[in-house]
């Protein structure tokens, strides 16, 4: 009883690998790093992905990305987004080789917020009932 299951568990464990192994073989990487145009200090956890997919990742400390398991060959829109950061948006073409964009200088934004003035009264009624 126990070489069926033996034998069960190994023809499972080669199905698997081999429908993961086309997904690992094929899927290309697009790598690079995102840093801010002023200072050039890396921007750690800026977003990065593929506009209208599902892929995505976010920068290391080191501003550092890797996009792997990129399936369709073609020419995609890469994004990259921060807050306080405008985001920018890249033609890139998979072709089938890893890619590598080299830096990418993200511009801070310059929103001016407008001041907010927080006014208020006590509530008597509450303090009292706090006491009790």
């Amino acid at each position: 009883m126990s070489g069926i299951i033996y034998r069960s568990f190994i023809s499972a464990y080669w199905l698997f690998i081999l429908l993961l192994t086309p997904a690992i073989i094929h899927g290309q990487s697009i790598s690079g790093k995102v840093v801010d145009s002023k200072t050039a200090e890396p921007l750690q956890f800026a977003n990065v992905f593929l506009n209208n997919t599902t892929i995505g990742t976010v920068t290391d400390a080191d501003g550092g990305f890797n996009l792997i398991y990129i399936k369709e060959l073609g020419t995609y829109e890469l994004v990259f987004s921060f807050v306080g950061y405008e985001t920018i948006k890249r033609k890139v073409n998979v072709d089938g080789d890893a890619l590598d964009i080299g830096e990418i200088e993200l511009i801070p934004s310059e929103t001016e917020l407008i001041p907010i003035e927080v006014a208020g009264t006590r509530d008597k009624e509450w303090e009292k009932k706090l006491k009790i």
